[in-house]
C-alpha cells in the first residue's frame, strides 16, 4: 500500500493506492452497490431519489445523506462529511489498482480518525475483493495506524 498526504491552506488530502488481485468490475461491485458496500462497511447504503444517487451513513438511529458526485464503470466519488472521497479502480492487466483520494477541510475535528478509518478500509476492500470475505474488525491495528498517522500529520503543523 502506498500513501501520500498533501496540505493546502484549507484542505488536507489523503492519497492511498493498493494493488488488488481481482477484476475491476468485481472491485466496483463492492464500492457502488448497497449489497457490496455493506459487506465491508455495514453502516453504508445507497439510495436513489429524483435521479440523484446518495450514499447513506446509518449509525445510532441517525442517517446522514451524502451525494454521489461521480460514478463510472471504474470510479465512484461522493461527499463525505465536510469533504469528498473518490475511489478509482485502474486495470493493469495482471492486477487492479485501487486509488482513494480523500479531501477534508483542515478544520475537520475528526481528520485523523477519518483518514485512519479509510486507510484500514482499503485493506478490507482488497481482502474482500480477493477472497469474498471481509476482514474482522481489528481495533488494535486501527489504533496503531491512528498513532502513526497522527505523527505524520503533526509534521504538517495542523
Amino acid at each position: 500500500m502506498k500513501r501520500c498526504y498533501q496540505k493546502t491552506d484549507l484542505h488536507f488530502t489523503q492519497l492511498i493506492s493498493i494493488e488488488i488481485n481481482a477484476k475491476v468490475d468485481t472491485i466496483m461491485s463492492y464500492l457502488n452497490t448497497t449489497q457490496g458496500i455493506q459487506q465491508w462497511f455495514p453502516q453504508l447504503s445507497f439510495h436513489q431519489e429524483g435521479g440523484q444517487k446518495y450514499l447513506l451513513f446509518n449509525m445510532d438511529n441517525t442517517s446522514i445523506q451524502m451525494s454521489v458526485l461521480d460514478e463510472t464503470n471504474n470510479t465512484i466519488a461522493f461527499t463525505w462529511g465536510e469533504g469528498t472521497v473518490t475511489l478509482q479502480v485502474i486495470d493493469h492487466q495482471s492486477f487492479a489498482e485501487l486509488k482513494l483520494t480523500e479531501v477534508m477541510p483542515l478544520s475537520y475535528d475528526m481528520l485523523v480518525k477519518d483518514f485512519t478509518g479509510w486507510l484500514c478500509q482499503m485493506d478490507n476492500i482488497k481482502h474482500i475483493s480477493e477472497t469474498g470475505k471481509p476482514l474482522p474488525l481489528d481495533m488494535s491495528k486501527f489504533h496503531k495506524e491512528q498513532d502513526i498517522l497522527h505523527g505524520v500529520l503533526k509534521d504538517f503543523e495542523i
